[in-house]
């Protein structure tokens, strides 16, 4: 290992190479590098002795250089990330690096990835039942209440009554019923057309068949409903209204036209003679106690009774026409002496015959009384009117007995004639 140099009767021995201790005359041996400071290899590194040198291992996974140079811890973090997930923070360590915790809305780790939670897939992810949650990278969102709702799709939705405002746009005649996120408008009052939910309009009942009330009545419309009043001169509930049978309106006798609808008193004065020879008209109706004619100026005893009416013709009628079949409700309620005749008359004698114009017949509490044959009649006049009295005249062309045709009313007061339903 060593060179020999011949001299002069002599020679000499070149010294060991590096790496070797000793002389070349005694002899080199191999020195181990590897036992002072590591063979100046990097600690990180393997110092390996070799013949007359050494070996330096490779720098461990996460440094730079070389075992023989040195080893310089590689920062992983400032390429890509140093392999951490994006959403992650790589942080360096001395040969390597760490990843942080996936975010909020992932699942795994910094250093294998971060995959997405799906919320929505678990209770809505929490959203009110009522709204839609969105998955979002890492979140989620929740739509807004549906209308009827107050609230919001991830605090909670609350229904809202809309009935405590303004009835919940209802028609004020109607029920407002709060339902889930709405409300239902109840159905119109008896009286009105439409729906709660849009307007209830009042119905004119009286503009069809005069609301249901008589012909001889007034209807007035009133809201969701109607009234019905009888008119002047007529009694009765508005739908069911009765004429006085008297043609100025109002009855002196058999008062009640709801009782006795088919027959009433009438009072008043005529100046036609005659009862039985005068059953028309001839003063328009213009008569009776309370009309502007109440003494019967150019009338006959007809024109007392109203239209649809006439003087009550025989003791017969008067039974059939009279609801108690007598006379007893002629007076009731009347206060003053009344007679009230018919067209029936007789030959003399109080007697109620066919045929005869002889004596007046009627009701009320004024006259002689008739022969029984006059039932119901209960008065009769007597012989020129005698049992009547004024107003009552009664003249004679053949000596008293022909009443029927001659007699006249010259006053109001006293009672008239009976009217009948034709």
């Amino acid at each position: 290992m060593t060179t020999c140099t011949n001299t002069a009767g002599s020679r000499t021995c070149g010294a060991c190479p590096g790496g070797y201790s000793g002389t070349g005359a005694t002899g080199c041996v191999d020195i181990n590098e590897c036992l002072t400071n590591n063979g100046g290899c990097d600690v990180l590194t393997t110092c390996t002795n070799t013949i007359g040198s050494r070996a330096c291992g490779a720098c461990p996974s996460g440094y730079s250089g070389t075992g023989a140079t040195g080893c310089t811890d590689v920062n992983e973090c400032l390429t890509n990330n140093g392999g951490c997930d994006v959403l992650t923070t790589c942080t360096n360590t001395v040969g390597s690096r760490t990843c942080g915790g996936c975010p909020a809305g992932y699942t795994g780790t910094g250093a294998t990835g971060c995959s997405d939670v799906n919320e929505c897939l678990s209770n809505n992810g929490g959203c009110d039942e009522l709204t839609t949650c969105t998955n979002s990278p890492g979140s989620f969102s929740c739509s807004a209440c549906p209308s009827g709702y107050s609230g919001t799709g991830l605090t909670g939705c609350t229904d809202i009554n809309e009935c405590l405002t303004n009835n919940g746009g209802c028609d004020v005649l109607t029920t407002c019923t709060n339902t889930p996120g709405s409300r239902t408008c109840g159905a119109c009052p008896s009286g009105y057309t439409g729906s709660g939910a849009t307007v209830c309009t009042d119905i004119n009942e009286c503009l069809t068949n005069n609301g249901g009330c008589s012909s001889s009545a007034t209807c007035a419309n009133t809201a969701g409903s109607f009234t019905c009043t009888c008119n002047a001169g007529f009694s009765g509930n508005g739908v069911t209204c009765t004429a006085p049978g008297c043609s100025d309106g109002t009855r002196e006798g058999f008062l009640s036209p709801v009782t006795y609808p088919n027959i009433a008193g009438c009072s008043g004065g005529w100046s036609v003679p005659g009862v039985l020879s005068t059953s028309v008209s001839t003063c328009s109706r213009i008569a009776g106690d309370s009309s502007s004619n109440p003494t019967g100026s150019g009338c006959s005893s007809a024109d007392l009774c109203a239209v649809g009416w006439h003087v009550c013709t025989t003791n017969a009628q008067v039974a059939a026409k009279s609801s108690t079949g007598d006379c007893s409700g002629v007076t009731t309620g009347v206060g003053s002496s009344v007679f009230f005749a018919t067209l029936q008359s007789g030959s003399g004698n109080a007697l109620c015959e066919a045929t005869g114009a002889n004596d007046l017949f009627g009701c009320g509490n004024i006259g002689t009384t008739p022969n029984s044959g006059c039932n119901p009649l209960t008065r009769s006049s007597g012989n020129l009117c005698g049992g009547l009295g004024a107003p009552w005249v009664c003249t004679s062309l053949n000596g008293g007995y022909d009443e029927t045709q001659r007699v006249v009313k010259t006053a109001s007061a006293g009672g008239g004639v009976l009217c009948c339903t034709d």
